[in-house]
Order: structure tokens, then sequence, then C-alpha cells
């Protein structure tokens, strides 16, 4: 059976993938077409399944007998890989970011390794964040030729789509929308910036807009002032990355951007990768707000501390654009949502991805479809847009939103009563959780028992540690107390810390400081 499993960006489609592998055991092939996945996936393996080795087959490494191998189907799918990839006994098969698997090189990879063909066909695992591709290529794919082989997979000419389907059924899927409802990813804000040109005269070659002449109107549009004036306008002090067509595009709005005075730099696939990997560390850190890139970040790249996203990138393609949103969607301590800033021009006869499109009506407004079609254009996005908004308030209402206090660039806080604090320390791909006790004999617990976990993990890890002990309301940033007057026990104790009290604070003001100096004076008794 070759299946999919449809989550969107930011749900845990590599940690599920991971865990799949780990219940059947034995040997895995995980098929990616990027660096950033190869190293996303060993870093999960990491913490799901520590107990297996794996191998890289990727330029100059080829350490294809590994227990999993990790490779990348650009090198793989060489004719020489291909022919020791047949001689390999594999256990499952998974293809990450898998609406890509329809290109000839995935099924001949696919083809080679017992996806299509042999006794037994071998188990293969599609991950993907949309099951639509961007050039409306079905990955149900193939004539029914049921005279191929293994061994002739590769004859079939690289322009010739015939052979068998890629995958089979999509046997788990959620949908943006639900994942928003159910708390997993942060709500949206949105905002709409119109340039002053016509969309509908660009061609539309392969089911979205011909990138020379698009980026040739945005550059004519101005986009890159309109693009920074826009962030300066909504998103001033969000960590943002900027989606563009061309590569000059994504340096001048850069440029734009820090003639406004914000801290901002730009990135293309040809940028250096040690430069590229520093950029993104400053991003991190804060040292800058904004990241403009051409076609670099869509996949393979998580910053969760990303709370705006410049859609500069006027696209048809639904894939594309929640590729390019979900950058942005992903959960962080002291994050409530997401804004994103779409930036086009002009249209009425071409259907325009943006976000109201992608979340629909609900279900109350379904039932006026016949009513919205004879409204204008602008009408039925405004509705659209009230939908979208309705949905990222009931996902804030489901989220139960915990009182993290970020107590420095390396470490957050949480605290639950008279169990002490939660601790989340680190930097870079190493995280630490810890419990520490406001009791001086009971040593920190360590919930990653002794293995770093990436930042997310570890935020997750904690939270589920918080949901596990129902201590929730203990952490709560709901709790009906936090917006009285100062008690005069939290008085007396930012006297005794040396902590400022000033009129009007709340007991939720209070409580933040005081968990800050508590947090730092536990950090440096136990050295974490």
């Amino acid at each position: 059976m070759r299946m999919i499993i449809n989550l969107p960006t930011g749900t845990g489609k590599t940690m599920i993938g991971m865990l799949v592998a780990q219940r059947i055991g034995g040997r895995m092939l995980w098929v990616v077409h990027r660096e950033e996945l190869i190293k996303q996936a060993a870093r999960t393996l990491g913490q799901v399944w520590p107990e297996a080795s794996y191998g890289v087959v990727k330029a100059e490494r080829g350490e294809i007998d590994a227990q999993v191998v990790l490779a990348s189907v650009q090198t793989i799918s060489q004719d020489h890989w291909v022919r020791k990839l047949k001689q390999q006994r594999f256990d499952l098969v998974t293809v990450d970011e898998c609406h890509h698997a329809a290109a000839f090189t995935y099924r001949k990879v696919m083809g080679a390794s017992g996806s299509f063909f042999g006794d037994p066909r071998i188990p293969t695992l599609g991950l993907t964040a949309t099951v639509e591709r961007g050039d409306h290529i079905g990955l149900e794919l193939g004539l029914q030729r049921t005279d191929l082989q293994d061994t002739d997979i590769e004859l079939i000419p690289k322009g010739d789509r015939r052979g068998p389907p890629v995958f089979q059924k999509v046997v788990y899927q959620m949908q943006l929308l639900e994942a928003i409802k159910l708390g997993w990813l942060v709500g949206i804000q949105n905002q709409r910036v119109v340039l002053n040109f016509d969309l509908d005269s660009i061609s539309i070659p392969n089911g979205d807009y011909h990138e020379g002449a698009l980026g040739a109107a945005m550059l004519q549009a101005k986009a890159a002032q309109a693009t920074a004036a826009s962030y300066i306008a909504h998103g001033l002090g969000r960590k943002a990355l900027v989606f563009t067509v061309t590569v000059e595009q994504a340096r001048l709005t850069s440029q734009a951007l820090s003639d406004l005075g914000v801290a901002a730099a730009w990135v293309s696939g040809d940028t250096p990768t040690g430069l590229r990997e520093s950029l993104l560390d400053q991003l991190h850190d804060g040292e800058l707000q904004v990241i403009c890139n051409c076609g670099v970040l869509t996949e393979g790249f998580d910053e969760p501390s990303v709370s705006c996203i410049v859609v500069a990138r006027p696209t048809r393609s639904k894939p594309r654009y929640l590729q390019m949103i979900g950058r942005g969607l992903r959960t962080c301590p002291l994050k409530e949502d997401c804004l994103i800033i779409d930036v086009a021009g002009a249209t009425e006869r071409h259907t325009l991805v943006q976000a109201p499109v992608i979340f629909g009506l609900t279900e109350e407004e379904e039932s006026q479809e016949q009513k919205l079609a004879s409204q204008s254009a602008t009408n039925r996005m405004d509705i659209l847009v009230a939908s979208m908004l309705k949905a990222s308030k009931e996902g804030a209402q489901k989220r139960s939103h915990l009182r993290w206090v970020r107590v420095a660039d390396d470490c957050y806080a949480l605290p639950v009563g008279a169990r002490g604090i939660i601790l989340v320390h680190g930097a870079g791909e190493i995280w630490k959780v810890h419990v520490v006790r406001y009791d001086r004999s009971s040593p920190p617990e360590d919930l990653t028992i002794g293995r770093p976990q990436w930042f997310t993990l570890a935020q997750g890890n904690a939270e589920d540690y918080v949901r596990r002990l129902n201590l929730a309301a203990l952490a709560s940033s709901d709790a009906t107390w936090l917006p009285d007057p100062v008690s005069p026990g939290q008085s007396w104790r930012l006297k005794k810390e040396g902590l400022p009290e000033y009129p009007g604070m709340t007991k939720g003001e209070a409580s933040n400081l005081i968990t800050m100096a508590a947090a730092r004076d536990l950090r440096r008794r136990w050295e974490l």
C-alpha cells in the first residue's frame, strides 16, 4: 500500500513519520528533496527512535547500508545509486513533501526500492501539507500498465508519465482550518495590499503566473516599497518572512525595509549555506526582524517565533500558498497569532489564492452562497475574512493559553504553583526542560531525560507535563485573578527582590516579575 498522511505545516508530519517507522521496525528509506529536510529528519529520529542508526545518501555521502537511510532524491535517483538501491531490502519507504512525488526522479527511486513492484511490495508512506501539486498533476498518475517490472522502471522516458499510480490512498487528513480550530496552530490576522497593475494581463503557462512577467510587473508597481510600508503599518515588531517572485525583488525589499529602520536581510538559492544559516540564526536571536527570500524558505525551515508572513508573490497555486503561510503558524511562547499580508495586483478573472480563499466559508455562510454570488468580489472577500477570523478566535479559545514568561533569550519559564517553575532553556537545536521546585533540597526534574530537544519539541514537552498533571489552571494566562491589584504578599516579595512596583500594577504583572526573578535564581542555584 502506498499511503499519504496529509497534515498542515507545523502539526508534526516528520514526527508521525518517524513514529510509524519505529513501530514497524527494521530498515527505512526516507526520501527528501532538500538538505534542510535531511537535518530535520535526523533530529526527529534522534528523539523518537534513538536506538536506530542512520546514514545519509547525498553528494559525497553514500551510507546506503544504514538502518535508516536519509536520501536526497537528486542523488539517489542517479543510475549507479538506483542499481545499489535494488540490492537493498527496506521495511518502509517514506517520501517527505510527497506532493513532489509525481516527478520522474521520485518514481524511479520508489520503483527501485520496491514500492510499486515485487513480492511483497514495500509499504510506502507519503507526508505532505497538501496533496495537490502546483502544476495540477495528481499523485494518482499512471496509465494502467501492468507489464512494467521493477527492473524496467527507469526505462520509462523522463517526460513519460506512464506507470502505476504514485500513491493509492490518503489514510489521514487534517485541513489547516481544522488545525487552527483545534489549537494546534496559531490563529490568523490578514491584511491585503493591492498594487497598481493588472494580474489578469499576466499569462498562466503551467497553472500559475509566468514568473518573468509577474516579477517585472511587481517591480514596475514598486512592490518592494509597498511591502516595506505595509510591514511598518501593520507588522512592525513582529518577526517576519517575506516571499518574493524574484531575487531582485527580495534584495530591493530588504533594502526598502532597512531604509525605514527595520533590521532586514535577504536570501536566495545562490546564498552560500553558511551565510544563510548565519542570517537565520540572527532572525532567531532577534538581531534581524525580517528576512526576504525568493523560493528558499517554503519547505524545511522552522522558526516558531515568526509571527508575520508577507506574501509578495501572488499565486494561483494553493500548495505554494500553504507552504508560504505555514512558516508562520507554529505555536511559540508569548505568540498569539500570525499576521498574513497579501501583496498582489488587481484581478477580476483569475482565481488568486489568498488567506480568505484558503479558509473558505463557515457552515452558516455556505447557506448564503447564492446570495454571495450576486455580491461584489470585495464584499465576498470581506465575508471570507470574517469567516477566517472567526475560526482563529475559536482556535484561540480551545488552545490552553499558558502563562509563559520570557526570562532571557535562552530561557522561558512557566509557573505551576507549589510545584515550582518549569524552565525551557537552551539555544539552537539543544533545549532542555526542567521542573525546578522552590525546595532547595529537591533537585530539578529533567523532562527531556538527558536528551536535548529542539525548541518546539521542548515547549510541547513542558506543556504536555502541565496538562498531564492537571496544572493548567495554575499556569493559565486567562486566570480571573490576573487583572486584580497587587496583593500585600506580592508587594512584600517585590520589595525583597528589589523589583519595581508602580501605581496600577496588577497581580499578573507582579507575578511575571516575581517568576522572572525566581527563575534566574533557580538557574544559578542548579547551574541550568
